[in-house]
C-alpha cells in the first residue's frame, strides 16, 4: 500500500525556507535511470534489493539502509526484487544549506538506519499535511527530518545552532537581532556569528536575507496582486526601498517587474 503525497513547485507553495515536495511511507519503487531529481532526496529502504549508482560507484540497498541525494545530481538506482521504500524530497534555502554544511559533496550513504523512528517522523508529516496544517509546521518537521538523517554523517553540529535555524526558519518574517538568536540557543553573539559561518558557509545575516527574499519572490509568483509594501512586511523587510534594492540584485528585476512577469 503506497501513502504518496505530493506538495510540487507547480502548486508554487514553497514559501519557506524548507518545505517538502513528495513524501511516501510505503513505496513500491520502480528502477529509476538517469535521472536528475529537482529536489533533495532521502530515500529509506524498507523491504526488498537492488543497486544504487551515483557518480560510476555501485551500493547493493537492501532494508535499513538509507541515501541522500542532493537537487540536481543525476542517480541512477535498479529494483532487482520486491524493493520498497520511503522517501522526502524537499526544496528551499534551509535544505540547500543543509546540503552544504552536512553532507559530502550532495551525497549520504548509510548501510543502517533507524528505520522506525524516520518512518514516524514521515507518517507523522504525511498526516499533518492531510490535515491541513499550515506551512509553517510542515517546512520545521521537514527541517528536522533533514537535520536527523544528515546528522549522522557530520555529528558536529551542535544542537543549539539547529535550534537557531529552525527559530530562523519559521521567524524571518519577524525582526531578528543578533542578540535575540544569540538567546534562543544560550550563547554569546560572538559564538554565534562564528560557529554559523563555519558549519554554513554564509553569515547568519546573509541566510536571513535569502530566506526573506526567497519568500517574497515566491509570494509575488504565487500572488502577483501583492503590493510591494505588503510583499515586503510579509517577508521581514522594513524598509520598502532597502527590499526593492535587495530583490533586484538577487532576481535581477524589482518586485513591481516581478508582478507584470517582467
Amino acid at each position: 500500500m503506497s501513502n504518496f503525497t505530493v506538495n510540487t513547485m507547480a502548486q508554487q507553495n514553497d514559501l519557506y525556507p524548507i518545505v517538502f515536495h513528495t513524501a511516501s511511507d510505503h513505496h513500491i519503487q520502480e528502477t529509476v535511470r538517469n535521472r536528475i531529481l529537482p529536489s533533495h532526496q532521502i530515500l529509506l529502504v524498507l523491504g526488498g534489493k537492488g543497486t544504487l549508482l551515483f557518480r560510476g560507484v555501485e551500493y547493493p540497498i537492501q532494508k535499513g539502509c538509507g541515501f541522500f541525494t542532493a537537487k540536481d545530481t543525476l542517480t541512477e538506482y535498479v529494483n532487482e526484487g520486491g524493493l520498497i521504500s520511503a522517501f522526502l524530497t524537499a526544496g528551499g534555502p534551509a535544505a540547500d544549506l543543509l546540503c552544504q554544511a552536512l553532507s559530502n559533496d550532495g551525497f549520504l550513504f548509510l548501510e543502517d538506519v533507524n528505520l522506525q523512528k524516520y518512518l514516524s517522523m514521515l507518517q507523522l508529516l504525511i498526516r499533518d499535511y492531510h490535515d491541513g496544517c499550515d506551512q509553517g509546521k510542515l517546512s520545521a518537521q521537514a527541517y528536522s527530518f533533514f537535520v536527523e538523517f544528515l546528522s549522522q554523517k557530520k555529528t558536529d553540529l551542535p544542537a543549539w545552532l539547529e535550534k537557531t535555524v529552525t527559530y530562523i526558519n519559521l521567524h524571518f518574517d519577524r525582526k531578528l537581532t543578533l542578540a535575540d538568536l544569540a538567546q534562543q540557543g544560550c550563547i554569546s553573539v560572538s559564538k554565534l556569528c562564528h560557529d554559523f559561518k563555519r558549519h554554513y558557509g554564509v553569515s547568519v545575516f546573509e541566510y536571513i536575507m535569502s530566506v526573506r527574499l526567497q519568500y517574497a519572490h515566491n509570494l509575488l509568483l504565487k500572488s502577483p496582486e501583492t503590493r510591494t509594501k505588503d510583499a515586503a512586511i510579509q517577508s521581514g523587510f522594513f524598509d520598502v526601498g532597502y527590499f526593492c534594492k535587495m530583490y533586484r540584485k538577487q532576481y535581477g528585476k524589482s518586485p513591481s517587474e516581478q508582478r507584470r512577469g517582467g
